[in-house]
């Protein structure tokens, strides 16, 4: 027979993986990037052990939850790669750039930043192949290029 002690100690990861999000934010917010970068860090071995109730894939009262995790790990991810290219790392910030389309191939940021990074990197042809697979991808969502997006590539070209 089982039971639940509520005096002890309960963990998931679940929880440690937004207690990990919101503290990477807050700390890079206070521009304490080792701190954040470990954190986030943290969050992604957390979110590779698997999806969210994977066990209850097709049960509707979880798909709201699962999908709200995914939507917070990519907005982690961007928020990290961002960080990276702020500080110079440009091929820390495009493999991460990378890892956010392999999740999500439509997120359009992930592909602007990895045409800034790859044009500061001096890989302006690949800046702009890049622009090629970011409109291919949005195509296939019904959806175009942003303005900002084109300005970006525009000015790649330009150079």
């Amino acid at each position: 027979r089982y039971c639940f002690d509520p005096d002890g100690v309960v963990w998931n990861d679940y929880c440690e993986f937004r207690q990990a999000l919101k503290n990477a934010n807050l700390a890079a917010d206070a521009d304490d990037f080792e701190r954040a970068f470990n954190l986030w860090a943290f969050a992604s071995e957390l979110y590779r052990r698997g999806e969210l109730l994977a066990d209850w894939r097709y049960s509707a009262w979880c798909q709201d939850q699962r999908h709200s995790t995914h939507e917070q790990w990519l907005d982690a991810l961007e928020r990290w790669s961002k960080v990276q290219y702020q500080r110079g790392e440009y091929e820390a910030g495009l493999a991460m750039a990378r890892r956010i389309l392999t999740l999500d191939p439509a997120v359009e940021s992930a592909h602007q930043l990895i045409m800034k990074c790859l044009a500061r990197m001096g890989r302006r042809a690949e800046a702009l192949r890049q622009y090629e697979d970011c409109a291919r991808a949005l195509r296939e969502v019904n959806k175009s290029p942003s303005h900002e997006t084109q300005q970006l590539y525009r000015k790649i070209r330009g150079k």
